[in-house]
């Protein structure tokens, strides 16, 4: 869910395999890992179908490429006032900054090294 949260509306429509690899999984808690295998799913396109029936995502098929007749190839749109996304907040995924960024400044500061026989002539 933090990963629709954050999905911007100009990223749609976008492949299901691209929506798990760039925003699922980024969008993930620190330090956990996925294992769909391990899930009553076994895989991400029975969990997309759950939340079609859900009302949560809109998929449809790949209008490209027409050899591709996957449902599930592509999420068209997501329902932003679901039940399920009001707990979750929109934030970056990586920034790490925790909303600090104002109080962050960038300080240069010039490095010199001193060679060893000048330390030795100036004792230090």
């Amino acid at each position: 869910c933090q990963a629709l949260v954050n999905l911007k509306n100009k990223d749609l429509p976008i492949s299901t395999g691209t929506f798990y690899a760039q925003h699922v999984l980024p969008n993930r808690q620190e330090g956990t890992n996925i294992n769909l295998k391990a899930t009553t799913w076994k895989k991400f396109s029975n969990y997309l179908k759950e939340q079609v029936t859900n009302g949560l995502i809109q998929v449809g098929p790949d209008t490209t490429n027409k050899a591709n007749t996957d449902p599930m190839a592509f999420l068209n749109s997501y329902n932003k006032k679901h039940e399920d996304l009001k707990s979750f907040a929109k934030t970056s995924a990586g920034d790490g900054d925790n909303g600090n960024s104002k109080n962050k400044k960038l300080v240069l500061v010039s490095l010199y090294i001193i060679p060893n026989h000048w330390s030795q002539l100036l004792r230090l």
